[in-house]
């Protein structure tokens, strides 16, 4: 356990698994958070922790954050999707899984965002962009530039499409 050295810090935390199981060993593990479900039927405790427990909330969460933390970066399969974070010009932070995905290997060129070895660094970072807002602000900006940038791929893919006649009946 890591304390990031900020008391206003709250958490959003998305697991991957969200069976019933995997929810209660969240709660167990981050003391006075509550879940999102809990939350929605009007149930209120001092928490800084909020524990989505539903599936497909997370894209339009990260709007509210101020840096995102990706998962999946930790573990063989490698980071999950970073655009969904970028696109709100938002820091992002993950693990040192990340070769596989060219979006995350862009984002980590472009200064949008940073990989991290351990929850060392990961609260190294944090504290960081805490602390410094240029770097935060520069941060923002290019993670959000880049998905700027790579912006329109579905047309020039449906352009190449109907130009090819790669759908025909």
């Amino acid at each position: 356990h890591y304390t990031i050295t900020h008391p206003n810090v709250k958490f959003i935390i998305a697991p991957h698994d969200i069976q019933k199981s995997r929810i209660e060993e969240c709660l167990k593990l981050y003391k006075n958070a509550i879940t999102f479900s809990d939350l929605d039927k009007g149930l209120s405790t001092v928490s800084n922790i909020l524990i989505i427990d539903n599936i497909g909330m997370l894209s339009r969460l990260y709007k509210y954050a101020t840096i995102c933390f990706v998962g999946g970066a930790f573990g063989e399969d490698g980071v999950h999707n970073v655009l969904e974070a970028a696109v709100y010009n938002k820091p992002v932070v993950f693990g040192p899984e990340y070769s596989k995905y060219i979006e995350a290997i862009g984002l980590v060129d472009t200064e949008g965002a940073f990989s991290v070895e351990n929850t060392l660094e990961l609260e190294k970072v944090i504290n960081t962009f805490f602390n410094d807002t240029s770097l935060y602000e520069k941060t923002s900006a290019s993670a959000g530039d880049y998905v700027a940038v790579k912006a329109g791929a579905t047309n020039i893919i449906t352009q190449y499409i109907y130009a090819n006649r790669l759908l025909t009946n």
